[in-house]
């Protein structure tokens, strides 16, 4: 009987493992520090610290804590777009961005497929907002894409309007744990079956 509660309680803890998917944080304030497999690209940096007055723009954050969807427009970077790459397929994002003075509207794509867009509000101004995005009937996708849309600020040519805090992605469970949940709850059925005979 000892050995049977062993096993259930280990097919259990297969189960249990096996359902818990993974969840991407993506802190865009450090971008040297990222989940491993993940991959940043066309970011523009946060404001320079020197620019205006610092912790007043940007709803005061610190410099540090947004990275901004268009890059470098000095060097040549127009694209309105900001780009990361899960090395799983993820179905639910938090973005979390601020929403400034200018027009802070963007569309997110995973895989080129429209997961939705917000559009600014003008009534309020520098405030923090986290948007969730899903799926829906498209599948899971690897490559996420913030498209900004509004114009780059020429006279900053760091930066651009909409500037990202971070973002939460909840990744499809791989295959592989999806059968390991299947085996371990084969096998407390198998067991429960088996006590009572």
């Amino acid at each position: 009987m000892r050995g049977i509660l062993v096993a259930c309680v280990i097919a259990v803890s297969l189960v249990t493992a096996a359902q818990a998917a993974p969840v991407y944080v993506v802190d865009l304030g450090q971008p040297d520090i990222v989940p491993g497999g993940v991959v940043l690209s066309d970011w523009g940096e946060a404001e320079p610290s020197a620019a205006h007055n610092p912790g007043v723009w940007y709803g005061g954050a610190a410099q540090d804590t947004l990275r901004m969807v268009h890059g470098n427009l000095a060097s040549g970077d127009t694209s309105n777009f900001a780009q990361v790459v899960f090395p799983i397929p993820v179905y639910q994002l938090d973005i979390r961005f601020l929403d400034g003075i200018a027009n802070d509207s963007f569309t997110v794509l995973v895989d080129g497929n429209v997961w939705g867009s917000y559009s600014h509000d003008p009534s309020q101004t520098e405030y923090f907002v986290t948007k969730s995005f899903s799926n829906g009937g498209f599948p899971a996708g690897t490559t996420l894409q913030i498209w900004s849309l509004s114009a780059g600020w020429w006279g900053q040519d760091e930066y651009g309007t909409l500037g990202i805090d971070s973002i939460t992605a909840s990744a499809v469970p791989a295959p592989g744990a999806l059968l390991l949940g299947g085996i371990g709850a084969g096998l407390v059925g198998w067991l429960r079956r088996r006590a009572t005979a």
